[in-house]
């Protein structure tokens, strides 16, 4: 089963480098019918996908802007817009139908190479999933921080509530070191 992961992972590694040496248009409509497809297939829920491109659209804006300021070339500009929205749904489908052990699986399976430079593949996989597992632990943590200073009365500051999150994220990473010793993991 892991070879499965293996492969499906370096296939989406490959699609989301391919994207960008495609420049047909009519290969991007069918790269779009794609990914629909795979959209239905996997019945994924559109709202969520919608959300997640709104909140790209000012990140796909700047470097639409950046790329207008150097090539001012429609055409390209349009591509590159097409090569983004692309790699964004195929990054959601791929996200919302691989779990992080199936991903993870799947990592290893392709650093097995590695093993051959005496490099401990599994202690790579261990701190991406720890690493994968404390995304949402942060979100919620950021969420905590907003709600409190709003609670308080504060402005909410960028500054602050960073620094507050960099020490509470630090804090956990402490108790997960020391846990990790108390297990004997070294």
């Amino acid at each position: 089963m892991s070879i499965f992961h293996g492969f499906l992972l370096l296939f989406f590694m490959a699609f989301s480098v391919g994207v960008f040496f495609v420049s047909n248009l009519i290969i991007f409509a069918g790269i779009f019918a794609i990914l629909l497809v795979l959209l239905l297939m996997f019945e994924l829920k559109f709202p969520k996908l919608l959300r997640l491109l709104l909140l790209l659209l000012p990140i796909i804006s700047i470097s639409l802007a950046f790329n207008y300021l150097i090539n001012r070339d429609l055409d390209l500009i349009i591509l590159v817009l097409l090569r983004l929205y692309a790699i964004s749904i195929a990054s959601f489908v791929y996200a919302n139908t691989v779990t992080t052990m199936k991903f993870i699986t799947g990592l290893m399976f392709l650093l097995q190479p590695l093993r051959l430079l005496r490099i401990k593949i599994r202690d790579i996989a261990v701190t991406i999933a720890i690493a994968i597992a404390f995304i949402p632990v942060l979100r919620k943590e950021y969420i905590r921080i907003r709600q409190g200073m709003h609670a308080k009365g504060r402005r909410f500051g960028l500054r602050l509530t960073l620094g507050i999150l960099l020490y509470k994220v630090l804090y956990r990473a402490s108790n997960l070191s020391l846990t990790l010793d108390a297990k004997g993991y070294y």
